[in-house]
């Protein structure tokens, strides 16, 4: 899941080619097809559990949630509980959960980080050096840059997992535990911070660009269909200000 989840969000965040409504659609033709033979040689739990990136971030973020079923007498119910209380147990994560923590965390960071002149300086001073040792010139300039942003995106968990592993470092010491065993008990604290990252992050493009759908909605095929009266309706970028984006990000 760690890797397939890396795999995701460098599709996401590097590939120049995401947008391409034919390339993307072979990628999620692979998946499906990655997803659904893992299923029959693993077995549905067993690729859910351990394998399915998407099953593992929904159901991470959903142990932060106020509601959670419950199964009584082989009935299903629904019980109320304090936010994050499912994030609590008395056996701390394995490793490779500890991985997809900072990983989920990290990721959206570097998108964030990505956007900013800083990084657009790094860019340029990495395209430079590139271009002076020939680089630039066998792959192109779109390779390099996306040279340049996958090994950012390599770097920015790592950078992550060093500063949160020299903190616990210190708290391993105080508490004479090894700081393995002190990341892994205090990683899920992390969990409500990477869903205030995703929810800032993500809230001016869910509202603005969240607006397509409608349209598709009423003409899913490109049939001239108007199902739901919505076929002409266009993006309204006013929807979502900086003033409302700020507040949503202060709030979240």
């Amino acid at each position: 899941a760690v890797a397939l989840f890396f795999a995701f969000t460098w599709a996401e965040l590097v590939w120049t080619e995401n947008a391409v409504p034919r390339k993307l659609a072979a990628l999620v033709a692979v998946y499906t097809l990655l997803s659904w033979c893992g299923a029959a040689v693993l077995g549905a739990e067993t690729w859910r559990a351990r394998f399915d990136p998407f099953v593992r971030f929904f159901g991470l973020f959903s142990r932060f949630a106020p509601l959670t079923a419950l199964r009584i007498d082989g009935r299903v119910a629904i019980a109320v509980r304090p936010f994050g209380a499912g994030l609590r147990g008395s056996d701390p994560p394995s490793p490779s959960e500890t991985a997809f923590v900072i990983l989920v965390l990290a990721t959206v960071g570097f998108d964030g980080i990505a956007e900013t002149p800083t990084w657009e300086a790094v860019v340029g001073n990495a395209l430079a050096s590139l271009y002076a040792l020939g680089i630039v010139q066998a792959v192109g300039y779109v390779a390099a840059g996306s040279l340049i942003k996958t090994l950012g995106l390599v770097a920015t968990p790592l950078a992550f997992a060093a500063i949160y592993g020299t903190t616990c470092a210190a708290i391993g010491r105080i508490a004479c535990e090894p700081t393995g065993l002190v990341m892994r008990r205090f990683v899920l604290s992390l969990v409500p911070i990477a869903i205030a990252y995703h929810l800032s992050h993500y809230l001016s493009y869910l509202l603005i660009q969240g607006q397509a759908a409608l349209p598709l909605l009423s003409d899913p095929f490109a049939m001239g269909w108007d199902l739901l009266d919505t076929r002409g309706r266009e993006i309204d970028i006013g929807i979502a200000d900086m003033r409302l984006v700020w507040l949503g990000m202060v709030i979240a």
